[in-house]
């Protein structure tokens, strides 16, 4: 409900309109006492003035919008019978806010039958049934107040629609025409009667309405393409193309009317003229940016087709050109580039999308995305630090910065931005994702404790991943701690993919690390021999070294010397020495 209230009044404006309020409630005869100087009405002056006063205060709280206090104070002026419809209008007034239309039902019936000169008496009484859903009965307090104060267009407006709630709309076309005949030719009036025609099908009739506005306002163009619009939708293209060409006679350059006659073409099947004069439509800033975004994401629906997309690209090209600071025409620029490949050019449309529109989500998704599809690792970086400014709570973004981080060796930072994220994150694959950085980056961090429960969190999403039973029982292995847990995980690890060479030589050096030679060479040995990662090479020939073959493991570590990849002091110490260095 509809409730105008005055707020932030100073005390005395305040006042002043509750004066006022007083002057225009007051009974007629209360007023009239006051000016006689008969001294037998002066104890009625008297308990006018007591009632008074409680009116005011009850005004000053309903105007503080204490609404129950206020209802308390006029039920008591109630009581004194002081102004009695007035009184029962703001008692309905107060139930109304509060919500107790029930209430407010009876005293704005009763005020009405107190007093059935006041319309706003009526528009309350009305408003209150509309609350209740009775739109029927709110129609016939309106159709008896608009015959009964006929001084402005508002109950009948009021009227139309509670007609057009209850269906009954050629009722509320029947209120428009009276209002068109009282009132004259409006354009509000107009729509409103094209809208109800529209909506039973008779577009003939609501043609019919759109001619009487232009033949009351031919100086204005925009009621000539509603028009044309109109025709184009009732299928009479023919007439449609007719007024659009003596339209273009006169506005040329009139882009809304060049996207008329571009519809018009496509509605004939005229494809190359329809392209054209999109085109032609799309150079204009007089077509809105909202009917540009819907064509160009037409043609984003088919980049399948080669020609469309193309087509597609070139219309997107227009509209940035006509509106360089449209952040959502840029984007959809950038998704045509993207789905040639251009990865630079279309971040580069994103990033001037987001410089224009910085709140739109998926854009900064797709710049980050493209950041790592060309490995630019430092952009992912900075991107990501741009959105988080503007998405502190969106988790992927956390993600990124903190995973981009990690790849750049910036472990205290990338902890800080996984940390947040894991607090973010509902999804159980991105925890199992930030968990399984964090135990990797606590580990180079030396923080092993940290490293250890991030890694068993991890292991919590998914008991059976590769990834954290590699690299958990790995660490594990290198530090020399809780080495049957790293056998179990390693173990595990070797069943799920029996031919890794990785998760191989990860469970051959498990067992070399508890001592377990034989069984750590017969599993190295099914991946080493030809293997060009040096560190496996050389874990395999530490393992011969502990068997006994140490010409083998010589000749196995200058292999792995001689492999890319880095080597430590202990690899070259190992070859000078013809000895296992730990």
């Amino acid at each position: 409900m509809k409730i105008y209230m005055y707020k932030g009044l100073s005390k005395g404006i305040g006042l002043l309109l509750i004066l006022c309020c007083i002057s225009f409630l007051l009974p007629e005869s209360v007023i009239g006492q006051r000016r006689k100087k008969d001294k037998n009405v002066a104890k009625l002056g008297q308990n006018s003035l007591e009632s008074e006063a409680v009116f005011i205060d009850a005004m000053g709280f309903y105007l503080l919008e204490d609404y129950k206090k206020a209802l308390e104070l006029f039920q008591k002026c109630d009581e004194m019978n002081w102004s009695a419809a007035a009184t029962k209008y703001q008692i309905a007034m107060c139930y109304a806010n509060l919500s107790n239309f029930e209430s407010a039902l009876a005293y704005s019936q009763k005020a009405v039958q107190l007093n059935p000169e006041n319309k706003y008496y009526y528009l309350l009484l009305a408003d209150v049934l509309k609350q209740r859903g009775d739109f029927l009965s709110a129609s016939e307090v309106y159709a008896k107040a608009a015959s009964k104060f006929q001084d402005g267009q508002e109950l009948f407006y009021e009227l139309a629609d509670c007609y057009i709630n209850i269906q009954q709309y050629q009722k509320a076309i029947a209120v428009y025409q009276d209002m068109e005949e009282k009132f004259g030719i409006d354009e509000l009036l107009i729509k409103q009667k094209q809208r109800l025609y529209i909506g039973l099908d008779d577009l003939d009739a609501a043609l019919m309405e759109g001619q009487k506005l232009i033949d009351a306002y031919p100086s204005i163009g925009e009621f000539k393409l509603a028009q044309i619009e109109l025709y184009l939708r009732n299928k009479q293209t023919d007439k449609a193309k007719e007024l659009i060409d003596i339209y273009l006679a006169e506005h040329a350059d009139d882009g809304r009317a060049r996207y008329l006659l571009a519809k018009i073409h496509r509605s004939r099947g005229e494809e190359k003229e329809y392209f054209e004069a999109l085109k032609l439509s799309f150079q204009s800033s007089d077509l809105i940016e909202s009917e540009k975004e819907a064509v160009l994401t037409s043609y984003l629906k088919t980049s399948y087709n080669e020609e469309q997309k193309e087509m597609g690209k070139e219309l997107a090209q227009i509209a940035v050109e006509t509106h360089p600071e449209s952040g959502n025409l840029r984007a959809i620029l950038g998704d045509f580039l993207l789905t040639d490949e251009l990865y630079r050019d279309a971040r580069t449309q994103y990033i001037e999308s987001v410089a224009n529109a910085p709140d739109n989500f998926k854009v900064w998704q797709q710049i980050i995305q493209i950041d790592w599809e060309l490995n630019e690792v430092d952009s992912v970086i900075y991107h990501s630090e741009e959105a988080i400014e503007i998405f502190p709570n969106q988790v992927i973004f956390h993600f990124h910065n903190g995973s981009a981080n990690n790849m750049n060796k910036n472990y205290d930072e990338a902890a800080e931005s996984l940390e947040y994220a894991k607090v973010l994150a509902v999804d159980p694959q991105l925890q199992l994702q930030i968990n399984s950085q964090l135990g990797d980056i606590y580990n180079f961090q030396k923080e092993y404790q940290k490293s250890d429960k991030a890694y068993e969190e991890a292991l919590k999403y998914d008991p059976y991943n590769a990834y954290v039973l590699n690299n958990y029982s790995y660490f594990l292995s290198l530090r020399k701690e809780r080495l049957d847990k790293a056998e179990e995980m390693s173990s595990r690890l070797v069943e799920l993919e029996p031919e890794n060479p990785t998760y191989l030589d990860t469970y051959g050096w498990v067992l070399y690390a508890k001592g377990k030679y034989e069984e750590a060479l017969k599993v190295l040995e099914k991946v080493a021999p030809g293997s060009d990662n040096a560190e496996v090479v050389e874990h395999y020939g530490d393992v011969l070294y502990r068997v006994g073959r140490k010409d083998d493991a010589l000749k196995q570590w200058k292999i792995a010397l001689s492999l890319e990849g880095e080597h430590g002091d202990s690899l070259k110490k190992k070859i000078e020495e013809k000895k296992l260095i730990e």
